[in-house]
Order: C-alpha cells, then structure tokens, then sequence
C-alpha cells in the first residue's frame, strides 16, 4: 500500500474576500513537500481566479489517504 496525503490550502479570494480551497496530493506530510510554487483556483462564491502557495495560504489542513497499487498498474 502507498500512503499519500492530501493537502487542502485555504486563502481569502482577492476580489470577494470569502475562502477559496485548493486541493493538492503529496507522498509527504508536510506543508513543505508541495513547495512554494503559485496554486491556482476558482472562487465558488465569485467565480474569479484565485492564487496563493502554500506559505501564504490562511489554512492548511493534511489528511492521510491510502491507495493500493496494483503490480503492473500506474
């Protein structure tokens, strides 16, 4: 079995100021193990674009996933 996690990033939409969530898997608990590059999303309350990265995010929550490979499958 793998383990991987998955990280959910919560910022303040620029243009509305409500939340908006990005969702990312790493192989590591870490808020680290993502890096700092620019994640992008939608606002569900306003429909802009929103961008932040895993420094500036306001939240951050990690939640272990397990997942069974299958020999031969990727």
């Amino acid at each position: 079995m793998t383990i991987q996690y998955v990280h959910t990033f919560v910022f303040a939409c620029a243009n509305c100021q409500l939340p908006a969530a990005v969702t990312r898997v790493s192989g590591e608990q870490t808020r680290q193990s993502i890096g700092n590059g620019s994640m992008r999303t939608f606002c569900g309350w306003c429909g802009k674009a929103c961008y932040g990265s895993a420094a500036t995010a306001q939240h951050h929550y990690v939640e272990e996933w397990r997942r069974a490979l299958r020999a031969g499958h990727h």
